[in-house]
């Protein structure tokens, strides 16, 4: 790829299936190199004899890294893949992710902070299983640190995958 322009690529999934898709990205929280995730917009949306094509798309000029997660009722799949010239390359074998409800003992909801990168990217993202959104962070400046934190607040008694990047994927 020599120059920025949208690139696109698209997922089937099987009835009662749901992939969204993230590009992984090198950034930085405070001088140290950390891996950041971007979850990539799902651009169109189509019925194709039973299955659902989802459309991604994502502007960029280089090849990228891309995490996938297809979202069943019980379990989810996670693929990683190399993005380049419009077509992911799968490059490690499906790995599937059990999960539980988030459960509290109380029936409060339950909350996850994590610091922010020095270009606002966060290596970590929640994902609701039930409904395949993101959990948005609240952002927060910390005063007695000065860093900017992101804080999650999950529902009890449901289910989420929670994705944090700490090395290299190849």
């Amino acid at each position: 790829m020599s120059k920025l322009e949208e690139q696109t690529f698209s997922v089937m999934d099987p009835k009662g299936l749901k992939t969204i898709a993230f590009v992984i990205e090198n950034d930085f929280i405070g001088g140290k190199e950390v891996l950041t995730l971007r979850k990539l917009d799902v651009t169109t949306e189509e019925d194709i004899t039973g299955k659902n094509k989802r459309k991604f798309a994502v502007k960029t000029d280089k090849d990228l890294t891309v995490l996938m997660l297809t979202l069943g009722k019980d379990k989810v799949v996670l693929n990683t893949g190399l993005f380049s010239e419009s077509k992911v390359k799968i490059v490690q074998k499906p790995s599937i992710v059990k999960y539980e409800p988030i459960q509290s003992k109380n029936d409060e909801p339950i909350i996850k902070e994590f610091k922010y990168t020095d270009n606002f990217k966060r290596p970590i993202a929640i994902i609701d299983v039930e409904t395949g959104d993101e959990v948005v962070p609240t952002v927060y400046l910390n005063q007695d640190t000065g860093d900017v934190i992101g804080k999650c607040e999950m529902i009890p008694y449901r289910p989420y995958v929670a994705l944090e990047l700490t090395k290299k994927l190849h």
